[in-house]
């Protein structure tokens, strides 16, 4: 069974990111500015919009999984589980 990351608040995903969270409910992280992390299935209690700015990536979302190509708009809401199983390597995200 992979290991699923609970994503509470805003703060809780800009600190998996790295980034300073500077309101407790809006973050707009500019992935340039982040260190690398490693891939992980997160349970969304938070709304988000993360535009994917990668090559084609295959991302679990639901109980499906889909391949997500550069330029893609993915959006999620409270009570529902995305990403990318753990893998143990890092990756630099982009958007």
């Amino acid at each position: 069974m992979a290991k699923i990351m609970k994503i509470r608040n805003v703060g809780d995903y800009s600190h998996y990111v790295g980034y300073e969270n500077r309101h407790p409910l809006v973050c707009v992280i500019d992935y340039a500015e982040v260190s690398p992390v490693r891939h992980c299935l997160n349970n969304y209690s938070i709304y988000g919009i993360f535009f994917h700015d990668e090559a084609e990536i295959d991302l679990s979302y639901g109980c499906g999984k889909y391949d997500y190509k550069k330029g893609t708009v993915i959006c999620v809401a409270p009570g529902q589980i995305g990403g990318k199983e753990d893998n143990g390597e890092e990756v630099m995200l982009t958007g």
